[in-house]
Protein backbone atom coordinates (compact mmCIF):
# COMPACT_ATOMS: atom_id res chain seq x y z
CA UNK A 1 0.00 0.00 0.00
CA UNK A 2 2.81 2.41 0.93
CA UNK A 3 4.67 1.55 -2.26
CA UNK A 4 1.53 2.14 -4.29
CA UNK A 5 0.92 5.50 -2.63
CA UNK A 6 4.57 6.47 -3.15
CA UNK A 7 4.43 5.75 -6.86
CA UNK A 8 1.10 7.52 -7.22
CA UNK A 9 2.51 10.62 -5.55
CA UNK A 10 5.60 10.44 -7.73
CA UNK A 11 3.62 10.05 -10.93
CA UNK A 12 1.19 12.80 -10.02
CA UNK A 13 4.05 15.11 -9.17
CA UNK A 14 5.62 14.40 -12.56
CA UNK A 15 2.33 14.96 -14.38
CA UNK A 16 1.10 17.97 -12.42
CA UNK A 17 4.46 19.72 -12.10
CA UNK A 18 5.72 21.94 -9.28
CA UNK A 19 2.30 23.42 -8.55
CA UNK A 20 0.76 19.98 -8.33
CA UNK A 21 3.49 18.76 -6.01
CA UNK A 22 2.91 21.69 -3.68
CA UNK A 23 -0.80 20.94 -3.70
CA UNK A 24 -0.18 17.31 -2.77
CA UNK A 25 2.07 18.34 0.09
CA UNK A 26 -0.51 20.81 1.39
CA UNK A 27 -3.29 18.25 1.30
CA UNK A 28 -1.08 15.62 2.95
CA UNK A 29 -0.35 17.98 5.83
CA UNK A 30 -3.97 19.05 6.32
CA UNK A 31 -5.95 15.85 5.68
CA UNK A 32 -6.12 12.67 7.75
CA UNK A 33 -4.31 9.80 6.09
CA UNK A 34 -7.51 8.04 5.03
CA UNK A 35 -8.94 11.15 3.32
CA UNK A 36 -5.58 11.94 1.78
CA UNK A 37 -5.41 8.42 0.28
CA UNK A 38 -8.92 8.84 -1.13
CA UNK A 39 -7.99 12.25 -2.51
CA UNK A 40 -4.86 10.74 -4.07
CA UNK A 41 -6.77 8.01 -5.89
CA UNK A 42 -9.51 10.38 -7.06
CA UNK A 43 -6.97 12.81 -8.51
CA UNK A 44 -5.09 9.99 -10.17
CA UNK A 45 -8.30 8.64 -11.71
CA UNK A 46 -9.11 12.07 -13.14
CA UNK A 47 -5.59 12.42 -14.52
CA UNK A 48 -5.77 8.97 -16.15
CA UNK A 49 -9.11 9.81 -17.76
CA UNK A 50 -7.80 13.12 -19.08
CA UNK A 51 -4.59 11.58 -20.40
CA UNK A 52 -6.52 8.79 -22.08
CA UNK A 53 -8.82 11.33 -23.72
CA UNK A 54 -5.84 13.37 -24.95
CA UNK A 55 -4.06 10.33 -26.33
CA UNK A 56 -6.99 8.35 -27.75
CA UNK A 57 -9.96 10.76 -27.75
CA UNK A 58 -9.74 11.47 -31.48
CA UNK A 59 -9.33 7.81 -32.31
CA UNK A 60 -12.26 6.82 -30.11
CA UNK A 61 -14.45 9.51 -31.69
CA UNK A 62 -13.54 8.38 -35.21
CA UNK A 63 -14.27 4.79 -34.25
CA UNK A 64 -17.61 5.77 -32.71
CA UNK A 65 -18.56 7.81 -35.79
CA UNK A 66 -17.59 4.91 -38.05
CA UNK A 67 -19.74 2.48 -36.06
CA UNK A 68 -22.71 4.87 -36.17
CA UNK A 69 -22.26 5.33 -39.92
CA UNK A 70 -22.23 1.57 -40.49
CA UNK A 71 -25.36 1.19 -38.39
CA UNK A 72 -27.14 3.88 -40.43
CA UNK A 73 -26.05 2.20 -43.67
CA UNK A 74 -27.33 -1.19 -42.52
CA UNK A 75 -30.64 0.34 -41.48
CA UNK A 76 -30.97 2.15 -44.82
CA UNK A 77 -30.23 -1.01 -46.81
CA UNK A 78 -32.66 -3.05 -44.75
CA UNK A 79 -35.37 -0.42 -45.25
CA UNK A 80 -34.71 -0.26 -49.01
CA UNK A 81 -34.93 -4.04 -49.35
CA UNK A 82 -38.15 -4.11 -47.36
CA UNK A 83 -39.59 -1.33 -49.52
CA UNK A 84 -38.70 -3.25 -52.69
CA UNK A 85 -40.36 -6.45 -51.41
CA UNK A 86 -43.52 -4.62 -50.36
CA UNK A 87 -43.75 -2.73 -53.62
CA UNK A 88 -43.40 -5.96 -55.63
CA UNK A 89 -46.19 -7.54 -53.58
CA UNK A 90 -48.41 -4.50 -54.10
CA UNK A 91 -47.84 -4.50 -57.87
CA UNK A 92 -48.65 -8.20 -57.96
CA UNK A 93 -51.93 -7.51 -56.19
CA UNK A 94 -52.81 -4.65 -58.54
CA UNK A 95 -51.96 -6.82 -61.54
CA UNK A 96 -54.34 -9.51 -60.25
CA UNK A 97 -57.12 -6.96 -59.91
CA UNK A 98 -56.46 -5.57 -63.40
CA UNK A 99 -56.67 -9.10 -64.81
CA UNK A 100 -60.01 -9.54 -63.04
CA UNK A 101 -61.51 -6.51 -64.79
CA UNK A 102 -60.98 -4.22 -61.78
CA UNK A 103 -63.15 -6.36 -59.52
CA UNK A 104 -61.22 -7.19 -56.31
CA UNK A 105 -62.33 -10.04 -54.09
CA UNK A 106 -62.50 -9.88 -50.29
CA UNK A 107 -59.03 -11.30 -49.79
CA UNK A 108 -57.54 -8.71 -52.13
CA UNK A 109 -59.40 -5.94 -50.30
CA UNK A 110 -57.85 -7.01 -46.99
CA UNK A 111 -54.38 -7.39 -48.52
CA UNK A 112 -54.54 -3.94 -50.06
CA UNK A 113 -55.51 -2.34 -46.76
CA UNK A 114 -52.53 -4.06 -45.12
CA UNK A 115 -50.27 -2.52 -47.78
CA UNK A 116 -51.90 0.85 -47.21
CA UNK A 117 -51.13 0.62 -43.50
CA UNK A 118 -47.55 -0.56 -44.04
CA UNK A 119 -46.60 2.17 -46.52
CA UNK A 120 -48.29 4.83 -44.41
CA UNK A 121 -46.53 3.69 -41.23
CA UNK A 122 -43.10 3.30 -42.84
CA UNK A 123 -42.99 6.22 -45.26
CA UNK A 124 -40.85 8.28 -42.87
CA UNK A 125 -38.27 5.46 -42.84
CA UNK A 126 -37.60 5.40 -46.56
CA UNK A 127 -38.65 8.79 -47.92
CA UNK A 128 -35.61 10.80 -46.82
CA UNK A 129 -33.29 8.25 -48.46
CA UNK A 130 -35.53 7.98 -51.53
CA UNK A 131 -35.56 11.75 -52.00
CA UNK A 132 -31.77 11.88 -51.73
CA UNK A 133 -31.46 9.04 -54.25
CA UNK A 134 -33.89 10.69 -56.66
CA UNK A 135 -32.07 14.01 -56.37
CA UNK A 136 -28.61 12.55 -57.01
CA UNK A 137 -29.34 9.96 -59.68
CA UNK A 138 -28.74 10.70 -63.37
CA UNK A 139 -31.88 10.30 -65.47
CA UNK A 140 -31.75 7.57 -68.07
CA UNK A 141 -32.39 8.47 -71.69
CA UNK A 142 -35.90 6.96 -71.73
CA UNK A 143 -37.07 8.42 -68.39
CA UNK A 144 -38.94 11.38 -69.84
CA UNK A 145 -41.23 9.30 -72.10
CA UNK A 146 -43.44 8.51 -69.12
CA UNK A 147 -44.18 12.07 -68.04
CA UNK A 148 -44.08 14.38 -71.03
CA UNK A 149 -47.82 15.10 -70.87
CA UNK A 150 -49.63 16.33 -67.75
CA UNK A 151 -52.49 14.00 -68.71
CA UNK A 152 -50.34 10.88 -68.39
CA UNK A 153 -50.36 8.75 -65.28
CA UNK A 154 -46.57 8.81 -65.47
CA UNK A 155 -46.64 12.57 -64.99
CA UNK A 156 -48.86 12.25 -61.92
CA UNK A 157 -46.74 9.49 -60.40
CA UNK A 158 -43.22 10.71 -61.18
CA UNK A 159 -43.71 14.48 -61.31
CA UNK A 160 -46.61 15.45 -59.08
CA UNK A 161 -45.75 12.76 -56.53
CA UNK A 162 -41.98 12.75 -57.03
CA UNK A 163 -41.23 12.81 -53.29
CA UNK A 164 -43.24 9.64 -52.80
CA UNK A 165 -44.34 8.10 -56.12
CA UNK A 166 -45.57 4.96 -54.32
CA UNK A 167 -48.28 7.05 -52.67
CA UNK A 168 -50.22 7.17 -55.93
CA UNK A 169 -50.90 3.46 -55.46
CA UNK A 170 -51.05 3.03 -51.69
CA UNK A 171 -52.66 6.30 -50.53
CA UNK A 172 -56.30 5.38 -51.30
CA UNK A 173 -58.00 3.90 -48.23
CA UNK A 174 -59.44 1.00 -50.18
CA UNK A 175 -58.63 -0.94 -53.29
CA UNK A 176 -62.05 -0.01 -54.66
CA UNK A 177 -60.98 3.63 -54.53
CA UNK A 178 -57.68 2.76 -56.23
CA UNK A 179 -59.56 0.86 -58.93
CA UNK A 180 -61.79 3.89 -59.50
CA UNK A 181 -58.64 5.96 -60.10
CA UNK A 182 -56.82 3.44 -62.27
CA UNK A 183 -59.65 2.05 -64.40
CA UNK A 184 -59.86 5.41 -66.15
CA UNK A 185 -56.41 4.61 -67.52
CA UNK A 186 -55.33 2.07 -70.06
CA UNK A 187 -54.23 -1.12 -68.28
CA UNK A 188 -51.05 -1.17 -70.35
CA UNK A 189 -50.25 2.37 -69.26
CA UNK A 190 -50.67 1.42 -65.60
CA UNK A 191 -48.42 -1.62 -66.07
CA UNK A 192 -45.70 0.47 -67.72
CA UNK A 193 -45.66 2.99 -64.88
CA UNK A 194 -45.59 0.26 -62.23
CA UNK A 195 -42.76 -1.45 -64.11
CA UNK A 196 -40.83 1.82 -64.28
CA UNK A 197 -41.30 2.38 -60.56
CA UNK A 198 -40.10 -1.17 -59.92
CA UNK A 199 -36.93 -0.43 -61.92
CA UNK A 200 -36.38 2.74 -59.90
CA UNK A 201 -36.89 0.89 -56.62
CA UNK A 202 -34.36 -1.76 -57.61
CA UNK A 203 -31.95 1.03 -58.58
CA UNK A 204 -32.60 2.57 -55.15
CA UNK A 205 -31.73 -0.73 -53.44
CA UNK A 206 -28.46 -0.95 -55.38
CA UNK A 207 -27.68 2.69 -54.57
CA UNK A 208 -27.93 2.02 -50.82
CA UNK A 209 -25.41 -0.81 -51.22
CA UNK A 210 -22.82 1.47 -52.82
CA UNK A 211 -22.57 3.81 -49.86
Amino acid sequence: MKDTKFWLQLLLSAVLGIGGTSLLVAFKEQLPELFYNIFLYVVWSVVVVKLTDLMFGGLIKRLTDWIKKKQRQRTRRKTANRLFDKWLDLTKLIEEVISNDWKPNEDQKHKYFDFHLWFTANRSRYLSSWYEFDRLRTDMAHDSIYWDSTRDIGYEVFRENYKDPFSYFYAPLSIEHLCHILERRQAGEVRIVMSKLTELTLEFVRWTRLE
